[in-house]
C-alpha cells in the first residue's frame, strides 16, 4: 500500500525547507506548515479504497487552498507568501500524472516463477530520484504495470539482479534492476541507483 500521508509529509518538509532558504520572501509562520500537515494527515486518515490515488492528491490540493484562505483571513498569523502553497501544489502536480497512470484498472501480475532468487551476494544501492519517488514495475519493461507502492528518494535498497534487456533513456543506456522494497520485488531503472 502506498504511504499516501508519508509522501505528502515529505513534500511538505521539502517545501518548508525551500521557503526558509529563499531570500526574496519572508519565511512562513510555522503554524502555517503545522496546519498544512494537519490537513494532510486528516485527509490521509479519510482515504478509502474506492478513491483513486489521483483523486486523493486533488483532494489534498483543495485542502491546501483552504488553509491558504484561512491563513489570509487570520489576523493572528502572518500571511504566508503564496509561493508556499504554490510550491506545494506544483510538487503535487508533478506527482499526480504518475499516480494517475498507475491507478488505472490494471490486473495484478505476479512476478514470474523464473524471477531470480536471492543469492548471498546481494548488492545495496541508494535511490536517486532527485526528490521524487520511483514506481516498481512488475516486469523489466517501460510499459509494464507497476506495484501499488512507491520508493522514496534516498532509500537504501537490496539489488537482486539485472535485466538482460537495455533501454536508452535521455541518451543513457541502462538495464532494469530487480530490487526489493518493504517485501515487494520489482524492477526499476539502474539510472536511479547510486552504488557506494
Amino acid at each position: 500500500m502506498l504511504n499516501f500521508t508519508g509522501i505528502l509529509t515529505e513534500v511538505l518538509k521539502k517545501v518548508a525547507k525551500r521557503n526558509q532558504e529563499r531570500e526574496d520572501v519572508a519565511t512562513a509562520d510555522p503554524r502555517v506548515f503545522e496546519q498544512m500537515e494537519k490537513e494532510v494527515v486528516d485527509y490521509g486518515k479519510s482515504e478509502t479504497s474506492t478513491r483513486s490515488r489521483a483523486d486523493m492528491y486533488r483532494g489534498v490540493a483543495e485542502r491546501m487552498r483552504k488553509v491558504q484562505e484561512q491563513n489570509e483571513a487570520d489576523p493572528n498569523v502572518e500571511t504566508a507568501h503564496s509561493s508556499v502553497f504554490d510550491d506545494f501544489l506544483e510538487e503535487i502536480k508533478g506527482i499526480d500524472p504518475t499516480v494517475e497512470s498507475q491507478t488505472r484498472e490494471m490486473p495484478t501480475i505476479p512476478l514470474p516463477d523464473s524471477s531470480p532468487q536471492p543469492t548471498s551476494a546481494f548488492m545495496s544501492a541508494m535511490t536517486n530520484s532527485k526528490g521524487g519517488s520511483l514506481s516498481i514495475r512488475k516486469e523489466p519493461q517501460m510499459g509494464a504495470a507497476s506495484h501499488d507502492i512507491r520508493i522514496p528518494d534516498s532509500t537504501l535498497l537490496k539489488v537482486i539482479d539485472y535485466s538482460e534487456n537495455k533501454i536508452n533513456l535521455d541518451g543513457k543506456v541502462g538495464r532494469f534492476a530487480l530490487v526489493e522494497y518493504e517485501g515487494v520485488r520489482g524492477w526499476i531503472l539502474e539510472h536511479y541507483l547510486n552504488f557506494n
